[in-house]
């Protein structure tokens, strides 16, 4: 809708004359006019290149990300999805696409739609295709089981529709369990405790923030106050930067866990260590960002193994963690 792309780039009104126009005289629901990307700028490739000849990435960072940010969200400021099978200029189709309660349009709607459009996109992506779905999942699954003697596991993170766990049980197929990203979305912050046997249990994985940088995001607060009051049993005031005190009772409380497996990303291990933390800032050692497209697996440990070798605190911090929990027992 014009509003909205005004709205959002109403500091740059240039951008709005010269990248958008009039979609033929369509308009929503209110009646306001609807806008759409000129062909040169119709891609997130496109709109991204093109800003970067207008607004300098390194001289003006700031103002390029949040144009950028700006920008890329009305290229995902849609509700339905054309269905591309059922194309037909008399008898339209579409269905919901995810996450739809996020965008700028929903925010807009009446509440009553609001409350169907959020109704529809539940069901159309967890309840009415699950018999598709088991079917191939049971071919799929039997086929990768057949095909290698490794043990699989399944990451099934956030929300998943029920048959994804009752096909995972049928198989035998270890889950994952990522203690900021919870099945159930009433529980803010699980403890390890209740996690389940035949699952591997993890502080983070490469596609989200390292145990360091997910304890400063500013969209962390609310489960690091829960981690810090609530499964830490802390008093005082919670710090701005996860220390090493704080950081190894959390490796504890998963390595003591009911899950067969625990398995940490380097990174938080190292968080043990005073000597080898990383000093820099947290969010370097971050592997993927899935949602950046130019994003790439860079990381390189800032260690040599050499050094690792003689950080007596770190490897007999571990070597303790492993014999305490019983999770091996050596000589």
């Amino acid at each position: 809708p014009e509003d909205h792309v005004k709205g959002l780039l109403k500091d740059v009104p240039l951008f709005v004359d010269e990248w958008f126009e009039y979609d033929d005289g369509k308009r929503d629901y209110r009646g306001v006019a609807l806008m759409k990307f000129k062909t040169e700028v119709n891609s997130e490739k496109k709109l991204i290149k093109k800003l970067g000849l207008r607004v300098n990435p390194e001289t003006e960072k700031d103002r390029f990300e949040s144009l950028k940010d700006r920008l890329i969200s009305l290229t995902t400021n849609y509700i339905l999805m054309w269905d591309n099978d059922h194309l037909n200029i008399h008898d339209y189709h579409f269905h919901p696409r995810f996450n739809l309660d996020q965008t700028h349009s929903f925010r807009h709607l009446p509440h009553n739609i609001q409350t169907a459009m959020k109704k529809m996109m539940i069901n159309y992506y967890y309840r009415d295709h699950q018999d598709i779905w088991g079917v191939e999942a049971d071919k799929k699954m039997s086929t990768i089981l057949k095909a290698t003697k490794m043990l699989p596991c399944g990451e099934d993170l956030g929300l998943l529709a029920d048959v994804v766990v009752e096909k995972l049980q049928k198989h035998r197929v270890c889950g994952l369990r990522v203690q900021r990203m919870p099945a159930d979305d009433s529980i803010v912050l699980p403890h390890p405790n209740d996690y389940p046997y035949d699952v591997v249990a993890t502080t983070s994985t490469h596609d989200c923030a390292n145990l360091r940088a997910w304890w400063i995001q500013p969209g962390s607060r609310h489960q690091r106050d829960k981690m810090w009051y609530d499964l830490l049993g802390e008093k005082g005031p919670c710090p701005y930067a996860l220390d090493h005190d704080t950081a190894s009772r959390i490796i504890d409380m998963h390595m003591f866990s009911p899950a067969f497996l625990v398995i940490f990303p380097l990174q938080d291990w190292l968080t043990l260590s005073p000597m080898s933390c990383y000093k820099g800032d947290p969010e370097d050692e971050t592997i993927n960002h899935p949602e950046i497209v130019p994003h790439y697996w860079r990381y390189r440990m800032h260690l040599s193994v050499e050094d690792l070798m003689v950080d007596a605190k770190l490897i007999g911090g571990i070597k303790a963690r492993v014999r305490n929990s019983g999770r091996f027992v050596y000589r």
